[in-house]
């Protein structure tokens, strides 16, 4: 089934809820959890105070199938929001902390763009938890390369985006610039059909 603005309404998750207590209050039916999971890409706990990876906090917005004929008009901003959804912030592996010691979190498109680069800039296989996160990028930079070693490392990056399920299509072209080999990566997400483009040196 594909979801649309015109099947998808929004709301807000207030204090103390669960996934089963939306999905009652939502959709009539605490047995629908998963659906309110699928559609906004949660994992467990799904809802917590604390928030985390893939996990909506009070005060979140979250989608839920409607009927066509009853649908409001979704906010556009809100649909980008729950498509790129929400990830702790790393630098160099390491996670980036308020002053608190707490974990600080990033949404939208900017998540979309970092976890794009992350999964290109990975060496596939060494991700602790995902044997087949990353591409061979890193591996291939800095080689002598001839046209088809470009291809292939244009072809491996395309596949590399792909396997993020928010991306719905993606290509990647070469580009020389002032002497430099450019791959330009241009990603149509799923959901909001928002368009970006990634410029990554390969040298």
């Amino acid at each position: 089934m594909t979801l649309t603005s015109a099947t998808v309404a929004q709301d807000r998750v207030q204090p103390y809820e669960t996934i089963v207590s939306l999905a009652t209050r939502l959709l009539g039916d605490p047995m629908r959890w998963q659906e309110l999971a699928q559609l906004n890409g949660l994992c467990a706990p799904y809802v917590a105070p604390q928030g985390g990876v893939s996990v909506l906090i009070p005060g979140d917005v979250i989608l839920y199938p409607i009927s066509a004929a009853a649908a409001p008009a979704i906010d556009s901003s809100s649909l980008e929001a729950m498509t790129f959804q929400r990830d702790l912030v790393t630098r160099k592996g390491d996670l980036v902390l308020t002053e608190e010691g707490l974990p600080t979190f990033q949404s939208g498109l900017k998540n979309f763009e970092s976890a794009l680069l992350k999964r290109i800039l990975t060496v596939i296989g060494t991700h602790p938890f995902h044997a087949q996160f990353g591409s061979l990028l890193c591996l291939q930079v800095g080689e002598t390369g001839d046209y088809t070693r470009l291809k292939i490392i244009a072809q491996d990056i395309t596949t590399a985006v792909l396997s993020d399920p928010r991306a719905a299509s993606a290509s990647t072209e070469l580009e020389f610039r002032n002497g430099t080999v450019w791959a330009v990566v241009t990603v149509v997400a799923v959901r909001s059909g928002t368009v970006i483009s990634l410029d990554l040196p390969l040298q």
